[in-house]
C-alpha cells in the first residue's frame, strides 16, 4: 500500500540521503533496499545474495556513538562456478557514507542499477524521488523508508548530529 503522505511530500529532504545515519536506518530497517544496494556494489544478481543483516544494528532514535554509525554486514551467498569462489567477502564493515559515494562515482560496473542509485542518492527533493522511484519497487521503498525515518524527529536529529 502506498504510503500517502510520502506521495504529498514536496520540498527538499530535511537530511541528505548519503547522510551516515540516515543510510544506516534504512539499510538497516529495508532488507530489500540492503540486498539490492549489495548486488549493484558486488555486481551481482540478487539472486546470488542468500541471506544479508547487519551484524551490529543501532536501535533508531538513540544515540549509537560515532563508531557505531558503521554497520558491519554479514552476507551467505551462492556461488554457481568455482572462478567465483572466493571472490566475495563473507563479512562486510561498510562505511554508510561511502557506499553512495562509490555509486555515485560509478564505479561499481553494473550500468543500469548504477544510474538508478546515482540519480537516488543525488535526489534533493521529494518530487525527485517519486519521480526517479516511479515504475522501480525497490527504489520506491527506498524512498518510502527514507521519508519515514526523516519524519521521525529523534532520527533526524541523529542524522543532523551525525553529518558530516
Amino acid at each position: 500500500m502506498e504510503d500517502i503522505r510520502f506521495m504529498e511530500a514536496s520540498g527538499p529532504l530535511k537530511a541528505p540521503l548519503t547522510n551516515d545515519y540516515l543510510f544506516r536506518a534504512m539499510v538497516q530497517r529495508n532488507h530489500r533496499v540492503l540486498i539490492a544496494l549489495l548486488c549493484v556494489l558486488l555486481r551481482i544478481g540478487e539472486d546470488t545474495i542468500l541471506s544479508a543483516r547487519v551484524v551490529n544494528p543501532i536501535i533508531l532514535g538513540d544515540d549509537p556513538g560515532e563508531a557505531s554509525v558503521i554497520p558491519e554486514i554479514q552476507i551467505t551467498y551462492r556461488i554457481r562456478s568455482k572462478a567465483y569462489a572466493g571472490r566475495f567477502p563473507e563479512h562486510l564493515l561498510l562505511y554508510a557514507s561511502g557506499i553512495p559515494r562509490v555509486i555515485q562515482n560509478g564505479k561499481t560496473g553494473n550500468p543500469f542499477h548504477e544510474k538508478d542509485w546515482k540519480a537516488f542518492f543525488k535526489a534533493a527533493t521529494w518530487e525527485e524521488l517519486r519521480e526517479l522511484s516511479d515504475g522501480k519497487p525497490v527504489l520506491r521503498e527506498a524512498a518510502m523508508t527514507a521519508y519515514e525515518l526523516i519524519s521521525d524527529e529523534d532520527v533526524l536529529f541523529y542524522c543532523r548530529k551525525y553529518m558530516h
